[in-house]
C-alpha cells in the first residue's frame, strides 16, 4: 500500500476493518488514518502496522 509504504500482503485484515470503521469509507479520511498509522510506526521501531 502506497500510504503505508509497504507490500499489500503485509496489511492485516484488522487494519483494513479498523480504518474503514474509523473513516466511514471516506477516501480522504482513509488516507489520513493510514498516514497517522505510518507516522506512529516510523516513530516507534518494532511497532506492527496494527
Amino acid at each position: 500500500m502506497a500510504e503505508l509504504a509497504t507490500d499489500p500482503a503485509d496489511v492485516t485484515s484488522k487494519l483494513v476493518e479498523r480504518v474503514l470503521a474509523d473513516s466511514a469509507g471516506i477516501p480522504f479520511v482513509i488516507k489520513e488514518c493510514l498516514a497517522q498509522r505510518r507516522a506512529a510506526v516510523v516513530q516507534t521501531p518494532g511497532l506492527p502496522l496494527w
